[in-house]
């Protein structure tokens, strides 16, 4: 009788020949350019590393933060122990695409 535990079992046993069958015929259909398939070569660390400055802590909010959404703050659940751990450090960081 053929049970589920071993048709799980020849399926697990069988993915690896198809993985690999697979891998093979994507590598078999690649086009060769001439380079062997190997990339191109590059020259690494043309742009240097952008590191901004470390931001800089700010004394309160505006609008002061709370135990649930304030002014144009985005929704979100409340804090749970807001008062009994309040924030100690604050940051005010703009976010933009690079």
């Amino acid at each position: 009788m053929f049970t589920r535990r071993k048709l799980i079992k020849a399926g697990l046993l069988s993915f690896p020949a198809v993985n690999y069958a697979g891998r093979a015929d994507a590598a078999s259909l690649s086009p060769d350019n001439g380079s062997g398939g190997q990339s191109p070569p590059t020259t690494p660390f043309i742009d240097p590393l952008p590191i901004p400055p470390p931001a800089q802590s700010l004394q309160a909010l505006t609008p002061a933060s709370g135990i649930g959404p304030v002014g144009g703050e985005a929704p979100r659940a409340d804090h749970q122990f807001f008062n009994q751990f309040p924030p100690k450090v604050f940051y005010d960081i703009h976010e933009r695409s690079g």
